[in-house]
């Protein structure tokens, strides 16, 4: 299993702009812990393994409830944290590959 920064925009991304709910965004940060629990995740550039981390690990929990149909987090704020702390780097990483 890879993590990098393209995959970190995608997510995001579709969150964004609707395409992946809360749910499958919080379902792939869980399949993201989990291979690194077992040691199967693997970090590209190894460099920004902890930028990776804390970006993928953003998104665990994130469709938590703190009422009937009301998230914790709304799509703005999911927005606004990923372009106030990941955006820049995902972009310009995935633009010289």
């Amino acid at each position: 299993m890879l993590l990098n920064w393209q995959i970190i925009a995608e997510v995001f991304e579709g969150v964004i702009q609707g395409r992946l709910s809360l749910e499958d965004a919080n379902d792939w940060a869980l399949k993201i812990m989990e291979g690194n629990d077992v040691g199967t995740l693997m970090f590209e550039p190894k460099k920004d393994e902890p930028d990776l981390w804390e970006a993928a690990m953003y998104l665990c929990g994130i469709d938590m409830l703190v009422a009937p149909d009301e998230y914790l987090h709304s799509t703005e704020q999911v927005k606004q944290e990923y372009e106030r702390r990941w955006k820049q780097t995902s972009t310009s990483s995935a633009s010289r590959k």
